[in-house]
């Protein structure tokens, strides 16, 4: 249930943020100007795409609380890498997990802070980002929890988009 509810509210989340962003688009009528914020720039060349590029789309994917790491971690040409470092400075391996994990990992400030694992005054000053480890999970200490990718039978159509 918790799983359902977080995913409804990431799209709706999306859906909000593209309307906005669309909505931003000025879209007056012509002669260059658009609903009262000044003139809309005009492009100073059209894109170009190399002739023998490969490249015919461009799509982003937002999993939320996932990284390129996690998502795409087998995929072929894809430049990930399988492991991080905890606050120690060890290497930890990524391991695989399915998509529904039955935990969520703490998105507050105070995980920031941790995860952060800052060097300077502030402590969220000159990151190092390796303090994954260091938050607890519901509660739980489990240091090695978010060090994984997921199965890539859970995420298959973000991979038929990718091909």
């Amino acid at each position: 249930m918790l799983f359902r509810s977080l995913r409804s509210r990431a799209l709706w989340s999306t859906a909000l943020t593209v309307s906005l962003l669309t909505g931003c688009g000025g879209g007056g009528g012509g002669g260059g100007t658009g609903g009262g914020s000044g003139p809309i720039p005009t492009p100073s060349s059209a894109p170009t795409v190399a002739p023998n590029s490969p490249i015919q789309h461009i799509i982003v994917v937002v999993q939320e609380n996932r990284t390129p790491d996690q998502l795409f971690q087998a995929f072929p040409g894809a430049d990930t890498q399988s492991y991080g470092y905890n606050h120690l400075g060890e290497k930890v391996a990524l391991k695989e997990v399915p998509l529904q994990e039955p935990l969520t990992p703490g998105n507050y400030y105070k995980n920031f802070v941790q995860e952060c694992n800052g060097t300077g005054s502030d402590p969220t000053a000159n990151c190092q980002m390796n303090g994954f480890d260091i938050p607890t999970i519901e509660g739980n200490h489990l240091p090695t929890y978010v060090y994984q990718y997921i199965n890539p039978n859970d995420i298959q159509p973000y991979w038929t988009l990718a091909k």
